[in-house]
């Protein structure tokens, strides 16, 4: 057993008030932040613009604009022709022309009931109608070749109005979709604000200095140790059992550990320390350290124990 003790330095860190605000605080913070989830972003319909464009486009794709070109190129090709009415006064104008003429003829050598005259009257109606009849019809058929070739044109200048008011319609969506947005994206920004905030609080909290002490104490001695197991302990002889050196104390009184018998557990005695001096022993050296209890038996006062320099 050493004389003396040895010494034991102690660090522990010390956290000044102000950075226990602080961790509250952060803590506060944390625990009370609550992201709002209250607006939900909605969807733009569609615009009035974009309706009467799908209205007009449905309308153009249903009325088959290209069936009215397709019949006249059907009759055109197949021969079947129906007289316009312009056509139809320029025929009536020649025939009435034709038979005033040959009226005039066979009126003035009196044949005007003659067969030359019925003759000479569907002669001049045909030779005077079938020439107008055909170049009327051939420039009918390249009017209505000259239509039908522009109709696709026509559809497609439609399409693209159609296709602007369209777009046109498209930007008021997406500038009322904005505005819808607005409320929702306004509440992310103040949680992602509150949340950054929060993380600047823990960065600043985590990079705080946190100082520390140092505190220094001896260990107590052989002795200091006994003493504190046991200011006045039973330590007769005559209650202990398997008694065994374990070392000797630098007082040069050797040091035991011991079982308690039955009369020591019956004085309550189990619960002293098992390690120390023997009383008899001490009372050789130190006899003012010996006293006798009032169950008459030998006790230690180890406080009247000296150390040997």
């Amino acid at each position: 057993m050493g004389k003396g003790g040895n010494t034991v330095t102690t660090t522990s860190q010390d956290i000044p008030g102000f950075i226990q605000d602080q961790v509250r605080q952060v803590f506060g913070e944390v625990e009370n932040f609550r992201p709002s989830s209250n607006i939900v972003p909605q969807v733009a319909g569609f615009t009035p613009t974009q309706t009467t464009s799908q209205n007009l486009i449905t309308n153009l794709a249903t009325s088959n604009p290209l069936g009215t070109a397709k019949t006249a190129l059907d009759d055109i090709v197949t021969g079947q022709f129906n007289v316009s009415d312009p056509l139809q006064r320029v025929l009536d104008d020649t025939i009435s022309n034709t038979v005033n003429n040959i009226t005039s003829q066979y009126s003035a050598g009196g044949r005007l009931g003659s067969d030359a005259f019925g003759t000479a009257i569907g002669e001049g109606i045909a030779s005077g109608v079938a020439p107008t009849l055909a170049n009327a019809l051939e420039s009918d058929a390249s009017r209505k070749m000259s239509a039908i070739g522009m109709t696709p044109s026509l559809v497609s200048a439609d399409l693209g109005l159609f296709g602007a008011l369209s777009g046109v319609g498209t930007e008021q969506r997406a500038l009322n979709q904005a505005l819808l947005d607005r409320p929702a994206q306004s509440v992310a920004a103040s949680n992602q604000a509150n949340q950054q905030r929060i993380n600047n609080l823990i960065a600043a909290l985590g990079g705080a200095p946190t100082p520390t002490t140092t505190t220094q104490s001896k260990s107590p001695s052989n002795l200091d140790a006994l003493t504190a197991l046991a200011l006045v302990a039973s330590s007769d002889r005559r209650l202990k059992v398997d008694i065994k050196k374990i070392g000797t104390h630098s007082t040069g009184l050797n040091v035991y550990e011991w079982e308690w018998n039955a009369k020591a557990f019956v004085l309550g005695l189990d619960k002293h320390p098992r390690k120390g001096f023997i009383a008899q022993e001490v009372q050789k050296v130190f006899p003012e350290a010996v006293v006798e209890g009032s169950h008459g038996y030998l006790m230690i006062d180890y406080s009247k124990i000296k150390e040997v320099a």
